[in-house]
């Protein structure tokens, strides 16, 4: 396996609120999502880190929404309690969301985002 890249000083990982995009959870806390931080969360350990994945973690590079944790209750077909991950990305979105979904952010200072 090889290593998590690493998250820059400064840059703040939460989980955003369930429907809640990257952009809106960040800027409840006066900060900015950063697109270049969140791929250096764009991964099952950073997941794992701050949300349950109780049913595991993948990677699926159509998803929009990823990083994310699909919330408990959600219908079946969507995956309910399994995380995540944009494979092979090169870039991952700030302002996508989905109502079953909890997203995980990467968040700066607004000068540094």
């Amino acid at each position: 396996m090889k290593n998590a890249p690493r998250v820059p000083e400064g840059v703040h990982v939460l989980a955003g609120k369930k429907g809640q995009d990257c952009s809106a959870a960040c800027k409840a806390l006066g900060l900015a999502c950063s697109p270049t931080a969140m791929l250096t969360i764009n991964h099952c350990d950073a997941l794992r880190e701050r949300l349950p994945c109780e049913a595991g973690c993948q990677e699926d590079a159509a998803r929009q929404d990823a990083p994310s944790y699909v919330v408990y209750g959600t219908a079946k077909p969507l995956s309910p309690t399994l995380c995540f991950v944009r494979g092979n990305a090169d870039a991952v979105s700030c302002g996508a969301a989905a109502t079953h979904v909890q997203r995980l952010c990467a968040c700066a200072p607004p000068s540094a985002a």
